[in-house]
């Protein structure tokens, strides 16, 4: 009865975890787990491995690893036929939206999706053949997933320091992309916004100098509070759909990747002291909390 998100997110918070605590190739294997499950994980794996390349202990826990998760669920159905189930699994998360499928109902978060309904409003809750869209769609999702990339790397590259609060936004950053760019991205994979709404949380409103700046932070937080418990049972059904049709859930994370790009680029340091937030070894850990 376990729900599968949480348990995808328990092992990326775990590698998030253990990446604090600079035992790297740890980290590897937990997001590797997490991407033999479901797929789109492996962007946390490429952060690791791309920044630890040099490091021989990450490449080779992160190929034993691989060649364990590939032996562990093909060993009870044989060679072939669990090489089989391998790629037809990878198929069904990949394939179709290679090849320019899009799903348009309002439970679906995605980019992809967001810029279809966007123009092209007849598109919304149908299924329909997307491909007299595929031009246009491209373009546009081509464009916006260039900016994120470019602003992903620049945010790498600023980030040298392994400061708990930097480590944190590169990881939210990684949450945000990874459903902004899916397939699918239905409501309950948002889950994992938890974390990305921590450095909201971790930013102190009074060390901020700029007042606009400490505007659009007061509002971005409210939202989260909002957004955290919206549901038809607690906003009601009519705002419930309103919500999704505005597609809140790709416009939000949108703004959010790009405030958390802007912090980082800025190098805003008004943050609180989170080394007790990473570094629980500390003697006055739990007085500071």
């Amino acid at each position: 009865m376990y729900q599968v998100n949480f348990f995808i997110f328990t092992l990326c918070i775990t590698g998030i975890y253990y990446y604090s605590k600079n035992k790297v190739h740890l980290s590897a294997i937990f997001f590797l787990i997490a991407t033999f499950i479901k797929v789109f994980p492996v962007f946390f794996l490429l952060y690791v491995v791309i920044k630890h390349v040099r490091s021989k202990k990450v490449i080779l826990y992160t190929l034993t690893g691989f060649f364990l998760c590939v032996t562990f669920s093909i060993s009870p159905r044989g060679f072939e036929t669990g090489i089989n189930d391998h790629i037809t699994y990878y198929f069904t998360f990949l394939d179709e939206f290679q090849k320019g499928e899009v799903i348009t109902w309002h439970t679906n978060h995605t980019l992809k999706a967001f810029i279809l309904k966007a123009f092209y409003p007849e598109t919304r809750n149908i299924d329909i053949n997307t491909s007299i869209y595929t031009t246009p769609l491209q373009v546009g999702n081509f464009f916006l997933f260039a900016i994120f990339i470019i602003l992903m790397v620049m945010s790498v590259i600023v980030v040298k320091s392994k400061e708990s609060k930097n480590l944190i936004i590169n990881f939210s950053l990684i949450f945000i992309f990874t459903h902004l760019v899916s397939g699918i991205t239905w409501t309950a994979h948002l889950v994992t916004m938890m974390f990305s709404y921590l450095p909201l949380f971790l930013l102190d409103v009074k060390k901020i100098h700029s007042i606009v700046h400490k505007v659009i932070h007061i509002i971005l937080i409210i939202t989260a509070f909002f957004l955290a418990i919206e549901g038809k049972d607690t906003t009601g059904e009519w705002l419930y759909y309103k919500l999704r049709y505005a597609d809140i859930f790709v416009i939000y994370p949108l703004i959010l990747f790009t405030y958390y790009c802007f912090i980082i680029i800025n190098k805003i340091d008004a943050f609180y002291n989170t080394s007790t937030v990473i570094n629980p070894d500390s003697r006055d850990v739990l007085e500071k909390l």
